[in-house]
């Protein structure tokens, strides 16, 4: 689950080329039966990695390296880094996005 995951049928609503590629065609995001009413979110401070939650598609686990086989239509979360991933301990994520992407310094 992801904020953008909310967004994506607005994003996606008009064929523009804002998005990014694949965006538009994930089922998580864009399956006909999703409704979104309210998203309430409430966790302690005991986080652990991010899990990068995806739905497998040609036989592949999204995101994972090496990557992983799977059967379709199956949900799995690749946690660790982006050269070397690792299985998901459970726990809810977090991730310092700013700190990820080089923008600043970790968030303590």
């Amino acid at each position: 689950f992801d904020l953008m995951t909310i967004m994506v049928p607005l994003i996606c609503a008009n064929q523009s080329s804002h998005h990014y590629p694949g965006q538009c065609s994930n089922p998580e995001s864009i399956g006909s039966n999703n409704t979104v009413t309210r998203v309430v979110v409430e966790v302690d401070k005991r986080f652990g990695d991010y899990g990068r939650c995806n739905i497998c598609i040609n036989g592949t686990v999204p995101m994972s390296n090496p990557p992983q086989p799977c059967v379709d239509g199956t949900y799995h979360c690749v946690c660790g880094s982006w050269t070397k991933t690792a299985p998901c301990n459970g726990s809810v994520g977090l991730e310092d996005i700013s700190y990820t992407f080089g923008y600043r310094k970790p968030h303590k």
